[in-house]
């Protein structure tokens, strides 16, 4: 494919040409900075979305502008890829790959709420599983120099998630290959999804682990909960975390005999 196939081709020079945030009040997109100008995140937004979007749909994602996302429904729930912007001096931008089950995010989403880990009870505002371009690439942010910077990174990106987050969005739509990635990451360690398991030591990974778990009557639960407790030794919040969900579970058993 062409580099990009965007209806308003740059020039060289605007390739080039150093962009700068606009976000502040006294700054305004299109003035000229000593060597280059302030630039709307709306103009890089749709840049990045115009380069993405015919690979993307190829693969049944569609672009939701007002959302800065591709999302792509199927029967088990959505994928969806997050373009998100920092604000600095330059943009800085990541990318966010989620995947939500959900008949099993319904019972995560439940679960959290009741203990009070969620604020919000509606499922369909939660990702079962999430991790970011950076955390797997190790670079927090792609910062926004020039288009020349997109020019360069975004067919990096595309590949990225063309060989790497595609095919795991597929494999995720099994609830017992969630488990794996949760409670048995060391099965799979090239699964991008598995990345706050691996690192051991995650809150949201421990208990959405657990909750899974409980879910799919792993008869390991004991081992796994006494496995992420001693991972956290020094970890006090996360232990009373931990312990709460332990508790609630043991007392709807307690209930159910």
């Amino acid at each position: 494919m062409g580099i990009f196939n965007l209806k308003n081709s740059k020039t060289t020079d605007k390739i080039s040409e150093k962009l700068y945030a606009c976000s502040r009040s006294f700054q305004k997109a299109g003035t000229r900075h000593a060597d280059g100008r302030y630039v709307s995140a709306d103009e890089l937004y749709d840049y990045i979305a115009g380069f993405l979007s015919p690979p993307l749909e190829i693969h049944g994602f569609k672009y939701l502008k007002s959302k800065r996302l591709f999302r792509r429904t199927g029967e088990t729930g959505c994928d969806e890829i997050l373009i998100r912007f920092v604000d600095h001096l330059h943009y800085h931008v990541n990318f966010i790959f989620d995947k939500r089950i959900d008949s099993l995010q319904k019972i995560i989403t439940k679960v959290k709420f009741e203990n009070g880990f969620n604020s919000g009870s509606n499922y369909k505002e939660h990702a079962t599983l999430s991790v970011t371009y950076g955390n797997i690439t190790g670079r927090t942010y792609i910062e926004i120099v020039s288009y020349s910077v997109l020019e360069k990174e975004l067919p990096n990106v595309l590949k990225f998630i063309e060989n790497e987050i595609l095919p795991y969005f597929d494999k995720l739509n099994s609830t017992d290959f969630v488990h794996q990635t949760l409670n048995y990451p060391e099965k799979d360690k090239k699964n991008p999804f598995s990345f706050f398991a691996l690192k051991g030591s995650y809150e949201d990974s421990m208990i959405t682990g657990l909750i899974v778990a409980k879910t799919v009557n792993d008869p390991n639960y004991d081992n796994l909960f006494n496995a992420y407790m001693a991972s956290v030794p020094q970890d006090s919040i996360i232990r009373e975390q931990l312990i709460k969900l332990n508790v609630y579970f043991n007392n709807r058993s307690n209930n159910k005999t």
